[in-house]
């Protein structure tokens, strides 16, 4: 076959994946991305088999490589420019050509403002009950007969798969892997899983396939083929360790008529390792013994898993989003750190993007504060600034993914995803049966502060007026550490406030419905809230200046939906019950509520047994989730003082489970500092 010249040099440096996506420079994207990952199966090294492991690919392996050039499951393919430059120096007009046409590709149109917490990415969850039932071979039959070309780059993706599978038999084998490990992708992998084993390894694989992005109910999916196997424990410990090797994201437990002995063990087997971001659904039917489980790692200091309200979310999705049918609702799952999507059948945008509502009133007070004839006056200029960044944030998403839609198919998920074969739709075009994105509002409980802060400056409750605060903002609060001590000892949220609680609650409504009743191009998709910061709350407050709350320039803004940067965090039963007056039931894409214990008081069954009602109580009162981190004050500041001695520290934060000593500085001060009291 005659290449062309960018292919021939792809080609000549080791790079399959890009030497393949230029082999047909005049084909439809949707076939060059399936030509890129055909090329790639056909001639990437495959990991070697790591001696004793039950599973293949295991721990850091990676089964697209390290090329500079690759395909990547949230935004399709992936370029390491300064690599690929250096690669291609001396190349000439091809190189130049290379490096053109891939940057048009990878261009983002969300702005950088609008990155918050995410600019595009997508999560998703493959098909796996259909994976494990029917194999490879099932999603083969269905690809429909025809020469059009999203038929001919399906059936070239699904080559590119079982070209892959068979080298890994012929790899296996070689390798003297064990002949149960051979037979699960000679067999179980191509036709359907037979039993426990072959279904976990299969797992396994399909999971490394999708670069070990999130799931869905793992107990559900996995407990046909299981048996009660002695061995049960062993081969899920070595999966998460799998999953903390590659930082894998969300996978789902539980729920009403679906708690069972593997859903205990899955929660007891995780407690060594950081990652999968773990969840529980929590529904009144919930065993004790499972409750004990839970506890029982969180007395230990181990964060997983998370808590969700299943009551809460049906109902929600019901509500709010009543094209999902019901059968899916029930399978309502999570991608990422903790983004709303349906198991299997789904492509949200996770996170598509965001406003930090903080950003937003720091200018706001310097443009309209000084001439604002009263508060009322104030505060509608704000709203209207605000709303006018969410609708240019809408424009930002919707260019978004018309150019995801145009140059960065997702073949993989195109194939393994449902609907999209049925539909001939590819998945980044609207093929998948839901499509829909989660927008991110960072800052909120401290923008509810300021607004209360400057609401009673302007009401004259405090003893200056509006430009002495103005002129302290202006200088960081230098020189007026008595006008800052009356800002910080305002009422804030997580106290428990009522007029300020029900002051929060109309401004989130308000908003999160603003962001409900826009449809995304891609499928006509739904736009959900949410408040999820994971550790970006640290540098979104960077370029904040300081706010009428009291809190100085550039410190971290609000690491969740309860309590602002400058709160108390004193008592629990408050923090949850101001986080429970939002209304959560917008907030669908998950209004993230970080909780931090002192773990040794869950050792105390009487104390254990208040924290469990707290948590129920919360929920009854319509809350969506709950995350803990429950490693003891000493304990984190002897792993800031110490990193080598926290090695196996891990923490929730912000909506996902992370390693302690990858944090910066910053952000571990920051969780220390946000202790949760007992109460």
């Amino acid at each position: 076959m005659f290449l062309s010249a960018e292919s021939r040099l792809l080609l000549q440096k080791g790079e399959f994946f890009g030497a393949g996506f230029f082999e047909l420079p005049n084909a439809p994207m949707i076939r060059r991305h399936a030509r890129a990952l055909r090329r790639h199966m056909e001639n990437m090294a495959l990991p070697s088999y790591r001696p004793g492991r039950a599973f293949y690919p295991a721990l850091d392996d990676k089964l697209y490589g390290r090329a500079a050039i690759r395909f990547d499951y949230s935004r399709s393919i992936a370029v390491d420019f300064k690599r690929l430059e250096a690669e291609l120096t001396g190349g000439g007009v091809p190189a130049d050509r290379i490096l053109a046409e891939l940057r048009d590709i990878t261009f983002n149109p969300i702005a950088r403002r609008y990155s918050v917490g995410g600019d595009g990415w997508c999560h998703s969850s493959l098909d796996y009950r259909a994976l494990l039932a029917e194999g490879l071979a099932g999603r083969g039959k269905k690809i429909k007969d025809g020469d059009d070309d999203f038929t001919l780059a399906c059936r070239e993706t699904f080559d590119a798969l079982e070209t892959l599978r068979n080298r890994i038999v012929v790899h296996l084998s070689e390798q003297n892997a064990p002949s149960e490990l051979i037979e699960t992708f000679r067999a179980g992998i191509e036709t359907g899983a037979r039993d426990f084993r072959e279904a976990l390894a299969a797992f396994n694989f399909f999971y490394y396939l999708d670069e070990c992005d999130s799931v869905g109910a793992f107990d559900a999916i996995i407990l046909p083929y299981w048996r009660n196997e002695p061995d049960t424990r062993e081969r899920l410990s070595e999966l998460w360790e799998n999953c903390s090797a590659r930082d894998a994201w969300h996978i789902l437990l539980g729920g009403r008529g679906r708690y069972t002995e593997l859903t205990r063990l899955c929660v007891e087997s995780s407690a060594k390792f950081y990652r999968p971001n773990m969840g529980i659904r929590i529904a009144d039917d919930m065993p004790d013994t499972l409750w004990k489980s839970v506890l029982d790692n969180f007395a230990a200091g181990v964060p997983n898993p998370a808590l969700y309200n299943e009551t809460a979310y049906l109902n929600a999705v019901r509500e709010e989003l009543p094209e999902i049918a019901e059968e899916d609702a029930q399978n309502f799952c999570f991608g990422g750190c903790t983004e709303l999507m349906f198991e299997g059948c789904s492509n949200v945008g996770s996170i598509e993007a965001g406003v930090n509502m903080l950003d937003v009133l720091q200018h706001a007070v310097r443009e309209h504060l000084p001439d604002a004839a009263n508060f009322d006056d104030f505060l509608q200029r704000f709203l209207h600034d605000a709303e006018c960044r969410i609708a240019e944030m809408f424009v930002c998403c919707d260019q978004h993914q018309r150019h995801q839609a145009l140059f960065r198919p997702q073949m993989v998920r195109t194939l393994l995803v449902g609907d999209c074969l049925e539909r001939e739709l590819e998945f980044n075009n609207g093929g998948a049966r839901y499509n829909g994105g989660v927008i991110n509002f960072a800052g909120l409980p401290d923008t509810f502060n300021a607004l209360w802060a400057v609401r009673a400056v302007m009401a004259g409750e405090l003893p200056f007026d509006k430009m002495e605060l103005l002129r302290a903002l202006e200088c960081d609060f230098g020189g007026c550490e008595t006008l800052r001590r009356a800002l910080l000892a305002l009422p804030k949220t997580g106290e428990n406030h009522t007029e300020l609680d029900a002051f929060a609650s109309r401004l989130t409504r308000d908003w999160f419905k603003r962001v409900r009743r826009h449809r995304f191009v891609r499928g006509n998709g739904f736009a959900i809230p949410s408040v999820i910061m994971f550790n970006t709350y640290v540098p979104h407050g960077r370029y904040v200046g300081a706010t009428p709350d009291g809190r100085r320039a550039g410190t971290p803004v609000a690491d969740a939906c309860g309590c602002g940067a400058t709160g108390t965090r004193k008592e629990l039963t408050a923090l949850l019950n101001s986080a429970a007056a939002l209304p959560q039931n917008l907030g669908l894409g998950t209004m993230v509520l970080n909780v931090r214990l002192d773990g040794s008081i869950l050792r105390n069954n009487m104390e254990r047994a208040k924290v469990r009602a707290l948590f129920e109580g919360y929920f009854r009162q319509g809350g969506l989730q709950i995350q803990c981190t429950t490693a003891s004050p000493e304990r984190l500041r002897r792993a800031i003082e110490c990193p080598a001695e926290a090695e196996d520290l891990f923490i929730r934060i912000g909506g996902y489970s992370v390693k302690f000593n990858t944090l910066d500085d910053a952000l571990k001060r920051s969780v220390l500092d946000r202790m949760v009291q007992r109460g």
